[in-house]
């Protein structure tokens, strides 16, 4: 046996060793990492959403921010340095326009 076929062997069985290594790693250590990311990929397709639904979803949350940014403008409701955030957050609930009103 000559040298060069010695080299091309040895080679071919480097190959093969670090082929059945990360074999064994990808298919017995990442198994249950596999299973997780399959599971997560399973729940993000059951959750698709449609995009036209989203974008209506969105103009009317615009409308009622927008609705909310005007009464904070018109300085309704000035702010007082003591002010517990819980009685600022009831005025603005009591103030602003039901969201199903906007649709």
């Amino acid at each position: 046996m000559n040298k060069k076929l010695r080299s091309t062997l040895g080679l071919v069985g480097l190959l093969l060793l670090i082929v059945f290594i990360s074999g064994v790693y990808v298919f017995f250590f990442q198994r249950s990492k596999l299973d997780e990311k399959r599971a997560k990929l399973e729940e993000l397709k059951a959750n698709e959403y449609n995009t036209e639904q989203l974008t209506h979803q969105y103009q009317d949350l615009l409308k009622r921010s927008s609705v909310l940014d005007s009464i904070l403008a018109a300085r309704k409701f000035n702010i007082p340095k003591d002010l517990s955030s819980i009685k600022f957050y009831n005025f603005i609930n009591n103030v602003s326009v039901p969201y199903s009103e906007l649709s």
